[in-house]
């Protein structure tokens, strides 16, 4: 599962970097990214991902907060999100789902205006939560949060972020579809390998509405200029007869056949209309040899049987 950035609406006002701090004008690091767009001050704040609530309270500088924990590959991750307007609205040990409201952006603790600072820790497995463990375990969280098809981020913003994209669709054995297992694969404006990407394609399934063979992968479509090559065994594929990529191929390798075909005709037509027009035919008497003298570059075209 992709980790979602936890707002609708993004807009980056500080990043995970060294920093002028705006409060105490000292130079130090800044270990989470702060997110906040003025025309959606206060707006909701998500989970990243499915977790379980490892800590909910408020402290002088984090304001108003919420830890949360869940295990990914063989890491423990944790996310802090800070400054909320109020306590959260799940509490500690609760289970949480990835795009759950866990409260308001706000500027409770040590915040110069409305924001969620949000941080992400990758851990060992197993690790339990101690506040500071912020300097070992935090990273840029723009490297592991991803922004969906659904949420909107600020122009400033947009190039700073990574994109999940799709529509997925419930399972549905009548259709042709296509279930993605795999994280990192990319969907494509066209079929073609030197087709804008649009993002990352999320986990889930996909209905299968046109196959086309391109650059040495078969090309799935699963949406207007949406397009799907499976790389490394990516997704599953559930296809019936009408959409069966073997049979495609062969439609392809036939097309490509009968034009071979019309050129050669086309060769042949010419050379009646044109070189043979003025010369006499010659017809074999019986069975036996002959010799012909052939000048550089000529051809003889002759039955094959």
């Amino acid at each position: 599962m992709y980790d979602k950035l936890p707002l609708d609406y993004i807009g980056i006002t500080d990043y995970f970097k060294n920093r002028i701090d705006p409060i105490s004008g000292e130079d130090k690091m800044h270990y989470a990214v702060d997110l906040g767009w003025h025309i959606k001050a206060g707006e909701a704040i998500y989970a990243a991902s499915d977790a379980t609530v490892t800590l909910e309270a408020f402290d002088a500088t984090l304001g108003n907060y919420i830890v949360l924990s869940y295990e990914k590959d063989d890491k423990t991750i944790i996310n802090r999100y800070c400054h909320m307007r109020d306590r959260s609205l799940v509490k500690k040990d609760a289970k949480v789902r990835r795009g759950q409201v866990l409260g308001y952006m706000g500027a409770t603790g040590y915040a110069v205006g409305v924001h969620l600072h949000f941080e992400y820790w990758i851990c060992p497995k197993g690790y339990k939560y101690n506040y500071i463990d912020k300097v070992k375990y935090a990273v840029n969280p723009l490297d592991y949060c991803y922004l969906f098809e659904n949420q909107q981020a600020s122009t400033k913003s947009l190039p700073n972020l990574k994109k999940v994209v799709g529509k997925k669709v419930l399972k549905d054995e009548n259709k042709s579809q296509l279930e993605v297992v795999k994280k990192g694969l990319n969907c494509r404006e066209e079929p073609s390998l030197s087709a804008k990407v649009l993002g990352y394609i999320d986990y889930g399934y996909y209905d299968v509405l046109d196959i086309k063979a391109n650059d040495n992968y078969t090309w799935y479509k699963i949406a207007n200029n949406r397009w799907l090559a499976d790389v490394d065994n990516s997704f599953n594929l559930y296809l019936n007869k009408a959409l069966n990529p073997n049979c495609i191929e062969k439609d392809i390798e036939i097309e490509e056949l009968k034009e071979q075909v019309l050129n050669q005709k086309k060769i042949i037509e010419d050379l009646i209309a044109n070189d043979l027009k003025d010369l006499d035919n010659f017809v074999a008497p019986k069975d036996d040899y002959y010799y012909i003298l052939l000048k550089n570059g000529e051809t003889i075209y002759y039955p094959k049987n």
